[in-house]
């Protein structure tokens, strides 16, 4: 458990630095909170469009952090229904409310 937590904590970082270093509403003015802040404090900030190495980067720090402990929650089921129920609050979270209210005209997902 100790290794999945390291593992999703430097994936997180790894999108976060991918995507977040780029965002023009990095820090308070952040819509999704947590993310923004961290890459103020912690990361540098970059500038220019986003490549193709920050959309993998930010998908593959996604992807680890979804898929890796689907092998050990197979052998649980609810946990496993529990997971997937949490993921796909997420994704209607960020999707209905957090990205309504991002100002980063650069970011795929932006609605224009």
């Amino acid at each position: 458990a100790a290794g999945y937590v390291l593992l999703s904590a430097g994936a997180v970082m790894l999108a976060i630095g991918a995507f977040c270093t780029k965002c023009p509403e990095q820090g308070s003015a952040c819509a999704h909170g947590v993310p923004g802040v961290l890459a103020e404090r912690f990361l540098p900030r970059r500038t220019g469009p986003y490549s193709a190495w920050d959309y993998a980067a930010a998908a593959v720090g996604v992807l680890v952090t979804i898929l890796l402990p689907q092998a050990w929650l197979i052998a649980q089921l609810a946990l496993l229904v529990l997971f997937w129920v949490l993921v796909v609050m997420a994704a209607l979270a960020i999707g209905c409310r957090v990205c309504p209210g991002c100002g980063n005209a650069g970011c795929p997902l932006a609605r224009r």
